[in-house]
């Protein structure tokens, strides 16, 4: 996919568009039922974020109540990958609780 879009395959372009258009409307309705301060973009998508970034933004202008939209961060996470990272900290938080497995079994 990356390559197509380097070479501004226009039905990608569309495709990118769009989504950026339904990641904008999920945002927005994570936004009015928690009430985050920051909300952080991961995983793939992010690769083609300038390319989701003007339809998303359009929709949260659009569809965002003004209170959230001044109030709430919108960012780009930088991890290459925070499922690893995540999981990688949750073992070593039951190592450093000498917490293991065979504790579980009866």
């Amino acid at each position: 996919m990356v390559i197509e879009v380097e070479n501004g395959n226009p039905l990608v372009a569309a495709v990118l568009e769009e989504i950026g258009a339904w990641l904008g409307i999920a945002i927005v309705n994570l936004v009015h039922l928690f009430h985050p301060d920051v909300v952080i973009l991961g995983g793939e998508l992010t690769l083609f974020y300038e390319r989701l970034a003007k339809s998303m933004h359009q929709v949260l202008v659009q569809r965002m109540l003004p209170e959230f939209r001044s109030r709430t961060q919108i960012v780009v996470s930088e991890m290459l990958d925070p499922g690893l990272i995540g999981a990688g900290a949750i073992a070593l938080q039951h190592v450093l609780n000498k917490e293991t497995i065979l504790e579980q079994v009866p």
